[in-house]
């Protein structure tokens, strides 16, 4: 018995969301849309909105919805495409030992072993991460 009163009622709210719009026009030619009903003295017309959406709708909306994800999906490959590209680069000049860390006009400076080591393990794991 609970079970049928709370489908009435859920049934009864969604005829209630579809509801009732009034639309009248003010002294200044103005129209207004609205749940309330107009001020006294104007005339209004009842407008009765269904917000069941059509089949149109519900497509065009999925297909929208599809591409977002296909365009997410395109996105999120070309990112860890990049990561894994940066892994495998990083992880080359580490191991040749040729590239400095970082360059203030002629002064120079390298990962000392341990800190280079750490840092090979570290993209070694971004290239497991991010590589096919």
């Amino acid at each position: 018995m609970f079970r049928i009163a709370l489908i009435i009622a859920f049934a009864a709210g969604l005829a209630a969301e579809a509801g009732q719009v009034y639309k009248w026009v003010d002294e200044d030619g103005n129209v207004h849309y609205s749940d309330q009903a107009p001020p006294e003295g104007h005339e209004a017309e009842e407008l009765i909105l269904d917000s069941t959406p059509s089949a149109d709708d519900v497509r065009d909306a999925q297909e929208r919805l599809d591409t977002l994800k296909a365009k997410s999906v395109a996105w999120e490959q070309k990112k860890r495409l990049q990561r894994c590209i940066y892994a495998r680069q990083s992880l080359d000049a580490l191991e040749s030992k040729l590239i400095p860390i970082s360059t203030r006009g002629d002064t120079k400076s390298y990962l000392v072993a341990e800190e280079m080591a750490k840092e090979i393990l570290r993209f070694q794991a971004e290239i497991d991460t991010f590589c096919d």
